[in-house]
């Protein structure tokens, strides 16, 4: 009997470690899905039937980078107690800060014009909106999300 219940420890053992490694790998992976917006889903489609699977190690190689990318931004982060931008501010010169900001605003903008079209072709799908009630209510959902809803 007291085998049996050594080998139950055992088994409940590696389940709760399975788990703990399970609730650190969840908000990457919810990440890792989040990037996958409508906008990356057309995109994804249309490539992969032009190109079939040529480019899906464009896709792996992506998302590698994204994990890795991201990992190393909330260490820097959880160390620091800072954001990116903050840390990038006080260890460059305000030249090389100024490059950075603008290559991640102009990332920002290829983004949100995909949110955008994304957003916009799902409210003419789902609700039948014309397209240009579509992108109104999309870029006043991204206002709103972006400026008024905050926690400062």
């Amino acid at each position: 009997m007291a085998n049996k219940l050594t080998i139950l420890r055992s088994k409940l053992s590696e389940h709760l470690v399975k788990a703990e490694i399970l609730r650190y790998l969840g908000p990457g992976f919810l990440i890792t899905i989040g990037f996958i917006d409508p906008g990356n889903w057309a995109t994804n489609i249309a490539g992969g039937s032009e190109f079939n699977y040529s480019l899906l190690w464009v896709v792996t190689l992506g998302t590698f980078m994204l994990i890795v990318l991201q990992s190393m931004s909330a260490r820097l982060g959880i160390i620091s107690g800072k954001s990116l931008a903050k840390n990038v501010r006080e260890s460059y010169p305000k030249w090389i800060s100024w490059f950075l900001g603008s290559t991640i605003v102009l990332a920002c903008v290829a983004t949100d014009v995909a949110e955008l079209l994304g957003g916009t072709i799902g409210f003419h799908i789902l609700l039948g909106f014309p397209y240009w009630l579509g992108a109104l209510v999309t870029i006043f959902l991204e206002f709103y999300l972006t400026h008024v809803v905050r926690e400062d």
